[in-house]
């Protein structure tokens, strides 16, 4: 539409005295003087146009209630617009703002306010006399902390702010107590306050695409009432949890089950070939807590082909990998690229710049057996530069049947797991004495039969 066009527009809405007005997607690149002039309006759109400036004139209209300015290429907002005292609503999304005037603080009406999709790396902390605001949207921009200020904004009912960089969310946040809908997708969390459980309104927490330790991803996938059962668990009595699940794989008949037999000090011998998944479990003491000893569940998984299809259903990022191999063979018959493929594409994490998620990668101890009668030989930087996204934490070699090695694999293994991400991890008091409960065989039996 040409500018001819638009002046016609904005004649007709002056002459009739209109109170709404769209010129969203009319092609402009700047926003005619003529608009200034209709002062009865309440309703304006200028969203998707090429707009790469507000003149400050725009305040004059006091009137307006509503204002959409999204979808443009602005860089800057008018400090003036602070003169739009009766705005109740406020689109700047999908723009190119850095930085918002803290001016903005005075529009006290505001109802809702979207500066989501733009590269914001601050909020003012004067947001915070918003007082009336009930939806705030930040999403996707470029934020890597939440002023605890907002916490004053106590009739906020939607806070988005998903897709930015945050490390932390400020416990004041609990103090949001009308929140329904909080949204800190795709961040870098590792962590949420506990305090959060206290919000009784809120019907939808949204924490997936975090690095999260606390809550457990497998809480987090259990959605909102999951997560905020187990925060409100943390407030009341919390423990650390120091467990995790160690994978044995490689290919049959290299000595896994004896492996870890071995690390268990159990005798050598009498064992056939693995069919499916054995779990065991070692208890190792943590090398640097003090009195504190470490639960490895040992996944000894069979290593025929027919079983490989399956073994991804358990492979974990948060999982220790140990991969063992014969030393009799080279890295190529023992298939050692083949474990690595698979390891690498289903327990690593790409890093993504555009989302901000950090790379995770997998874990693994590679262990050569029967070393007593060979000596290993593998190309370990050649490895290393194959497999990116994988963490290679030892190269350990061992005889199940001597038990050369296996007291130093142990103690590597113990340096590995204590720092996987969920060792250590914060856990709901009661959530464990229940979970002790069930791991208790006469417990079991007691539930099985109706007892208390």
């Amino acid at each position: 539409m040409d500018e001819k066009q638009v002046l016609e527009i904005i004649a007709k809405a002056e002459n009739v005295g209109a109170v709404e007005l769209d010129l969203s997607g009319k092609g402009l690149t700047s926003v005619p003087p003529e608009l200034t002039r209709l002062t009865n309006l309440r309703w304006l759109s200028l969203s998707y146009n090429r707009l790469t400036a507000v003149p400050p004139e725009l305040a004059q209209l006091t009137n307006l209630q509503v204002l959409y300015l999204s979808n443009n290429q602005l860089t800057a907002v008018p400090p003036e617009f602070a003169q739009l005292t009766n705005l109740q609503g406020l689109s700047l999304s999908n723009n190119r703002l850095t930085a918002v005037p803290p001016e903005i603080a005075q529009l006290t009406n505001l109802r809702a306010l979207d500066l989501s999709r733009n590269q914001l790396t601050a909020v003012p902390p004067k947001f915070a006399q918003l007082t009336n605001l009930q939806r705030l949207y930040l999403s996707n921009n470029r934020l890597t902390a939440v002023p605890p200020e907002l916490a004053q904004l106590t009739n906020l009912q939607e806070l988005d702010l998903s897709n930015n960089r945050l490390t932390a969310v400020p416990p004041e946040v609990a103090q949001l107590t009308n929140l329904q809908g909080l949204s800190l997708l795709n961040n870098r969390l590792t962590g949420v306050p506990p305090e959060l459980g206290q919000l009784e309104k809120l019907e939808r927490l949204e924490l997936s695409g975090n690095p999260l330790v606390s809550p457990p991803p497998e809480v987090v996938e259990q959605g909102t009432q999951a997560i905020l059962a187990y925060l409100r668990g943390l407030a009341k009595a919390e423990k650390r949890k120091w467990e995790a699940k160690l994978l044995v794989v490689g290919e049959p008949g290299v000595g896994k089950t004896e492996l870890v037999k071995a690390l268990q000090g159990e005798q050598f011998g009498g064992e056939t070939a693995t069919q499916g998944v054995q779990v065991r479990t070692l208890e190792v003491k943590h090398p640097a807590e003090v009195g504190i000893t470490m639960r490895l569940n040992l996944w000894d998984f069979g290593g025929q082909e027919i079983q490989h299809a399956t073994h991804q259903f358990f492979y974990s990022e948060r999982a220790l990998f140990m991969l063992a191999w014969n030393a009799r063979e080279n890295y190529e018959q023992a298939k050692l690229n083949m474990w690595l493929e698979l390891i690498q594409a289903r327990a690593s994490i790409p890093g993504d710049e555009t989302s901000g998620r950090e790379e995770r990668k997998a874990s693994v101890l590679l262990v050569a057996t029967h070393c007593d009668l060979w000596k290993p030989d593998i190309p370990h930087e050649e490895l290393k530069r194959q497999f990116p996204r994988i963490r290679f934490l030892a190269m350990q070699n061992v005889s199940n049947k001597t038990r050369r090695g296996i007291d130093e694999l142990r103690a590597a293994m113990a340096e590995a797991a204590a720092e996987l991400p969920l060792m250590g991890t914060r856990w709901p008091a009661d959530w464990q004495k229940a979970e002790d409960e069930l791991a208790n065989p006469t417990s079991r039996i007691r539930l099985r039969f109706g007892f208390s």
